[in-house]
């Protein structure tokens, strides 16, 4: 079977997140990357929980509801087969 690197970038760590971001971590050869805010408060994860973990980026608003994660196009030109990537919902 081939090998896979797979690449989360993610719009924020919410954690109530965190059961299923840990299976996903023990299990596959993957890097997390997340966003650093939403427009509502929830509570982040502690990072120091998934080994996986890359980094957070931060989060710069520029047209009404759009948005931009500051330097995430580098991680997804990287060294990765698959993306799962996220939207924050509004």
């Amino acid at each position: 079977m081939e090998h896979k690197k797979i690449c989360f970038l993610l719009n924020y760590a919410s954690h109530y997140r965190l059961p299923i971001y840990k299976l996903i971590n023990d299990n596959l050869d993957c890097d997390f990357y997340f966003g650093d805010k939403l427009s509502t408060p929830i509570k982040k994860i502690d990072y120091k929980e998934l080994s996986s973990y890359k980094r957070e980026f931060k989060r710069i608003g520029l047209i009404g509801n759009f948005y931009w994660f500051k330097r995430s196009v580098f991680s997804v030109f990287n060294k990765y087969d698959t993306f799962v990537l996220t939207d924050e919902y509004q």
